[in-house]
This record gives C-alpha cells, sequence and structure tokens, in this order.
C-alpha cells in the first residue's frame, strides 16, 4: 500500500489579508489544520507550515483539498484539489499548487511504497 506524505505548505500569496485559516482533507478527512503550533492565528504571505503527516492512499489515487475557513454566514472557500496517485511512489520531492480564489500555496509531498 502507498502512503502520500505531506511535509509542508509554502504561503506565496493569501485568499484573505493579512492571513488565511486554512485546514486540509485528503479523501474528506480533515488532516490539518492552522491550528496548530506556530500559526495557530493562520497563515501569512512567505509562512511555511510543516504538515508532516503520513496517511495511507485508498486504492489507486486520493485527493488533497485545501480550505479556508470562514465563520458563518460565509461559507468556506475552496483553494483547489491535487489528485496523487498510488503509481507516484518513489517518484521524489512532489509539489501541488492551490490558487483558486486569489490564493497560492504550494505545497510539498512524497509518496512512498
Amino acid at each position: 500500500m502507498a502512503t502520500l506524505n505531506l511535509l509542508y505548505l509554502v504561503c506565496n500569496d493569501t485568499q484573505e489579508w493579512p492571513r488565511d485559516e486554512l485546514y486540509m482533507k485528503v479523501d474528506d478527512r480533515q488532516v490539518w489544520s492552522k491550528g496548530t503550533g506556530t500559526f495557530e492565528s493562520g497563515v501569512g504571505v512567505g509562512d511555511t507550515p510543516g504538515i508532516y503527516k503520513s496517511i495511507p492512499i485508498t486504492g489507486n489515487s486520493d485527493t488533497i483539498r485545501l480550505y479556508e475557513d470562514d465563520t458563518w454566514p460565509n461559507g468556506d472557500e475552496f483553494l483547489g484539489a491535487k489528485t496523487v496517485y498510488a503509481s507516484q511512489a518513489g517518484t521524489g520531492l512532489q509539489e501541488a499548487y492551490f490558487t483558486r480564489e486569489g490564493a497560492n500555496y504550494t505545497l510539498y509531498y512524497t509518496v512512498s511504497a
């Protein structure tokens, strides 16, 4: 079974100013949110939060989704998605880009066997 290894996220531009309250899902399971450690108050331009989570890939692929959390009555903004395949195992450092709603984030990850 392949494993998705989420390493870190680079904020090139936020969806909101001055910080985004982010969370990440892998196949509809929340695996990370900004409310941890150094980035408890959110993520701003130039920030590089470490994620450091390993998640087994179910079947042939999983989809990573990044969101910006908003309180009621506004809905959360969907910042983008990246499908990761088990067949990527052993191909080294990979990048995923999340650029919807004016945001610009780069996620670095690997897939291992």
